[in-house]
């Protein structure tokens, strides 16, 4: 539960066990542009035992579902769903459209690219822990 300006830890917690059957749920679905391959919680979750925390910080990795020109023609087809925006606007909400399925209208979470994540220098166990790994 949302506690003014931050999340609770047992609400964050129970975002995390959901998380991994969200992430299930769109790779099942072909209509997505991209898999997602891996996620990562980090953050102040990891960091701290703080009862309430400012958010639940996720680090996602997606590869694309198709390649070349199968992939820029679903991606033209699903950015001609969206009505506002300019063309490439809306090609940018249609390639970003599985973080958007991801958070699921949770403003509790805030996403960054994995490839960040792996950069840090931060180490799985101390500094992030990772929650979704697709089988392949």
């Amino acid at each position: 539960m949302k506690k003014g300006n931050g999340v609770t830890r047992k609400y964050a917690e129970r975002v995390l066990l959901e998380i991994p059957v969200i992430a299930d749920n769109i790779n099942k679905d072909n209509s997505h542009l991209q898999l997602i391959t891996k996620i990562a919680v980090y953050g102040s979750y990891i960091s701290s035992d703080k009862e309430i925390l400012g958010d639940l910080d996720l680090a996602v990795e997606v590869v694309n579902r198709y390649e070349g020109e199968e992939f820029t023609k679903r991606l033209n087809k699903f950015a001609e769903s969206f009505t506002s925006g300019s063309s490439l606007d809306r090609m940018f909400k249609a390639a970003n459209y599985i973080y958007k399925c991801l958070v699921n209208g949770r403003k509790c979470l805030h996403i960054n690219p994995y490839m960040v994540l792996e950069a840090s220098g931060l180490s799985e166990g101390s500094g992030y822990k990772i929650v979704y790994n697709l089988e392949k």
